[in-house]
């Protein structure tokens, strides 16, 4: 048994470290409407559909937002080298309405063009987080996101409706400060301890059987 589980203590040790986790903050975007994509900290964010509206004080704290005028859009994110990953979190607030308004953000995330998963989080229009600090040092006219049913998937794609408009007032719906984690890849050598290491491991519980029923 001692054989057996430091082979799998040998198998588990070859798996690799998971990647840094990765912030989206839209400050290296142009502020103004927004074309994308642009690349930030190993992922890439554009327009998937829609109008969207890179807003806020340069060169920090800008966030991303859907163009009331145009009723908002959605934005797309991927990672720049086309692999997997996971969303952590993302904070979001809508603003420019009668406080005490609610306005949705849905969040989906996607693995080889199919939705695995979407959700859903509200908020009310002036309704503070003071622990969670805005765009701009505004207190915390924002919202955490980060539902368990989302984040613990491995997903190639994230796609967020930003929702805005006019009615019954102007609107907008923005988040900012997206989180997000590449899944590392084992590189061929360590596949082939892992491959080593459950081998002995298996060979091991073999012998340990034969011996137990007194074949040699």
């Amino acid at each position: 048994m001692k054989a057996y589980l430091t082979a799998v203590a040998l198998a588990m040790a070859a798996l690799p470290a998971r990647a840094a986790v990765s912030s989206i903050d839209f400050d290296t975007a142009p502020r103004g409407a927004f074309s994308g994509s642009i690349t930030e900290d190993g992922f890439v964010y554009s327009a998937l559909s829609g109008v969207l509206f890179v807003n806020g004080i340069r060169p920090s704290e800008q966030n991303m937002e859907g163009r009331a005028v145009d009723g908002g859009g959605v934005l797309k994110i991927v990672a720049a080298d086309g692999g997997d990953f996971t969303f952590l979190s993302l904070i979001f607030g809508h603003y420019g309405e009668t406080v005490g308004v609610e306005r949705a953000i849905t969040v989906h995330g996607l693995l080889d063009g199919q939705v695995l998963a979407t959700q859903t989080g509200r908020r009310l229009s002036g309704d503070r987080q003071p622990s969670i600090p805005g765009p701009g040092g505004s207190g915390g006219n924002y919202e955490l996101f980060d539902p368990p049913e989302l984040t613990r998937l491995i997903i190639d794609e994230l796609r967020i409706e930003l929702p805005a408009g006019t009615d019954p007032t102007t609107y907008y719906l923005a988040v900012d400060r997206l989180f997000l984690q590449a899944v590392a890849v084992p590189e061929p050598r360590t596949w082939a301890l892992m491959i080593l290491g459950f081998a002995a491991a298996g060979s091991g519980l073999r012998r340990q059987r034969r011996a137990a029923q007194g074949v040699g």
